[in-house]
């Protein structure tokens, strides 16, 4: 089933003296209510409010319905906020100036390429496609399937000029929302129009190690060979951990700091995030690897993590042609706030100032990332994907 939350705004340029987004953050019981309140207080005229609460919070979605008053909300739960604390609400308002469209799909699970391209579709069917710069933000259930699938379907209806942005909804409970609802195993879409350019950056801070192996065989998300051998010894080995005895535990947490890789022949490299071993010595991903592709073997530490985070800011802002940003939404891997052992302030402190001046920013920790500038891919793990809006 496929809804449309909000109406369709007239398309104006934005007024250079008019912010055209403002953000919140807050912690506590009340930190969407608060958040959601302070961002759309900073906007003259609010049209669309994105929110990113950390799940253990109850009816974040009706407190952001209630707080934005009569203007759409949409957005997800995330394993942290984009902020010192971690916990609590981040939420950015985007003022009427700018066009913008909320769809969403539900039952995902039974096809979620389906699912996003039908969500995409209604999202852009309220931006008028002579917009000059058109972004799609995506917020999934990493439980309906492979965000891979996810992104086929929305770029399916985007096409090849609008960049994709999201993620996964993070937490033990995770959630997707829109208008009030609280969701599951759906695909929210916003779309967002703007007069002048938005760019997205991406950037993951992991170095490859040793040689590259070819996967001989595979069953969806799990890795059973690797060169013909078990996948999962392969994979210690070629990251010289291969006499290393480690219990599930151990592994994962070993996971967190050496994911995989996926190169491309574009240049572009997708990580791969091990989520474990299998009982018969295979590897269970969070995104599908198929039989005959390669694989590179990674490392990454808390000094590259948070170095990323500045090139991917860098990269955000290069098609905006040296002009500085207004606001920016960041979407973060969860896997990468474990390898930062949850000192994200550090992270936090890198992005800010990365844009070289204050500015309205929202976002927070997923699970699984969506970063497509160009090509017809863009599922992330252990990736920073950055938004900055002209």
């Amino acid at each position: 089933m496929v809804r449309l939350a909000g109406g369709r705004w007239p398309y104006m340029p934005a007024i250079a003296t008019t912010p055209v987004a403002a953000s919140g953050s807050a912690t506590g019981e009340d930190a969407v209510v608060r958040a959601v309140a302070q961002a759309v207080a900073g906007v003259r005229s609010p049209g669309l409010v994105v929110f990113f609460p950390t799940a253990e919070i109850e009816d974040a979605g009706s407190q952001a319905a209630d707080a934005a008053g009569v203007c759409p909300t949409a957005g997800m739960t995330v394993a942290a906020v984009l902020s010192e604390a971690g916990s609590g609400c981040s939420a950015m308002a985007f003022d009427d100036a700018l066009p913008a469209g909320v769809g969403v799909s539900e039952h995902a699970s039974a096809d979620p390429a389906t699912a996003a391209l039908e969500a995409t579709t209604s999202a852009l069917a309220n931006v008028p496609v002579d917009s000059a710069y058109r972004l799609v933000m995506l917020f999934s259930d990493t439980r309906s399937g492979d965000m891979a699938d996810v992104v086929a379907g929305a770029y399916r209806a985007a096409g090849p000029l609008v960049p994709l942005a999201g993620g996964g909804a993070g937490g033990d409970e995770p959630r997707q929302f829109s208008d009030g609802r609280a969701l599951r195993d759906s695909v929210v879409a916003v779309a967002i129009g703007s007069p002048r350019p938005i760019g997205l950056g991406v950037s993951d801070g992991c170095s490859p190690v040793g040689v590259p192996s070819i996967v001989t065989r595979a069953n969806g998300r799990v890795l059973l060979e690797l060169d013909g051998r078990p996948a999962a010894q392969v994979y210690l080995e070629k990251l010289g951990a291969g006499a290393r005895q480690m219990d599930d535990s151990e592994l994962a947490r070993f996971a967190v700091l050496h994911p995989l890789a996926q190169p491309e022949l574009s240049g572009d490299r997708r990580l791969r995030h091990v989520l474990g071993r299998t009982g018969d010595g295979g590897l269970h991903c969070a995104t599908t690897v198929p039989p005959h592709a390669a694989v590179e073997f990674t490392a990454q530490d808390p000094e590259l993590v948070v170095r990323s985070s500045w090139d991917a800011v860098s990269n955000a802002l290069m098609p905006l042609g040296g002009e500085p940003a207004s606001a920016a939404i960041v979407f973060d891997c969860a896997g990468r706030k474990r390898a930062l052992s949850d000192d994200l302030g550090r992270e936090v402190d890198t992005l800010r100032s990365s844009f070289g001046k204050p500015l309205p920013m929202a976002g927070g920790y997923t699970h699984g990332e969506i970063g497509r500038a160009r090509g017809a891919k863009g599922d992330r793990n252990h990736a920073v994907v950055v938004v900055a809006i002209g």
